[in-house]
């Protein structure tokens, strides 16, 4: 029996995320490998206690230290887990995407234009004034310094190296994010409803998977703007473009110590969040030309 369009539609919309939920299975499953390997020599006398002697205690006091040694390998390794399932997501997402372009090569019946590299200048003009008014505005709102789980968050990325950090953080995560949560998540919702609709259920993917407070407000605002420039530009290449921008330029104001300095001169961090709220509006309310559908 053939599946009716209804369900090939439903089926459709769904399979990013159970591809997406594979991948971080698989990739949880031999960073445990991994984690058991290189703790080994630590592991290995917990594991060969002679169980039929353990007493109750004892054995909660091991599960204890099994949960400690776990904790210290993936707070060690945190960064490099969150690339190498980023890769994979680059992967299977980058496959799943071509297809999807694919398919609408062979449905289309018009040429497509092609979007001008000009175009992409005011987008790199927005990544860089929202990801400065969004650091101004938590470092004077005192999130930054409230929120543990940021604090811990920041100190695992920030404490690798620059370049470390531009590969991983500005060009690799970007990119697998932006193929599963814009390029699959998004335009496929899309193609079924409307743009609020799927700008509303790829955000709030996209915000869930960064855990803490800070992350997630910045990511709800970042997230509807990289919907909106992938919207009014056609082409993934525009929120990449703005999601690669703004990580660059938080790294880069961190690196050369733009945010220390600003936090210390409260004044003109105020400034400079009122100057690129102006520049942002400015650019948004030129893009916007034409009603969002």
């Amino acid at each position: 029996m053939k599946r009716s369009p209804e369900s090939k539609a439903l089926w459709r919309l769904f399979t990013p995320l159970l591809a997406y939920w594979i991948v971080k299975l698989v990739v949880d499953f031999l960073t445990t490998c991994v984690m058991m390997i290189v703790k080994a020599e630590e592991i290995a006398p917990l594991v060969n206690n002679n169980q039929q002697t353990v007493t109750e205690e004892e054995m909660q006091k091991i599960m204890i230290e099994m949960s400690k040694i776990v904790q210290e390998f993936y707070v060690q390794y945190q960064l490099e887990c969150t690339v190498a399932l980023a890769v994979c997501m680059i992967l299977v997402m980058g496959i799943m995407f071509w297809q999807d372009r694919k398919r609408e090569a062979k449905e289309r019946t018009e040429p497509v234009n092609m979007v001008s590299a000009v175009k992409y200048i005011p987008i790199v003009g927005l990544g860089i004034a929202f990801c400065l008014v969004g650091n101004c505005l938590a470092g004077l709102s005192g999130l930054v310094y409230s929120d543990e789980t940021y604090q811990e968050t920041a100190a695992v990325l920030y404490g690798a190296s620059f370049l470390i950090q531009l590969v991983s953080s500005g060009l690799i995560i970007p990119l697998a994010e932006e193929l599963f949560y814009r390029g699959l998540v998004f335009k496929r919702f899309r193609e079924q409803g409307s743009f609020l609709l799927a700008a509303v259920l790829s955000t709030f993917l996209f915000t869930s998977g960064h855990g803490n407070l800070v992350q997630g407000l910045y990511t709800i605002v970042l997230g509807f703007l990289l919907c909106f420039v992938y919207e009014k530009v056609g082409s993934l290449k525009a929120p990449l473009c703005l999601h690669i921008t703004a990580n660059v330029v938080s790294l880069c104001c961190t690196q050369f110590g733009v945010f220390d300095w600003l936090m210390a001169n409260k004044m003109w961090m105020a400034v400079l969040a009122v100057a690129g709220t102006f520049v942002g509006t400015t650019i948004l309310m030129r893009e916007s030309q034409g009603q969002v559908p």
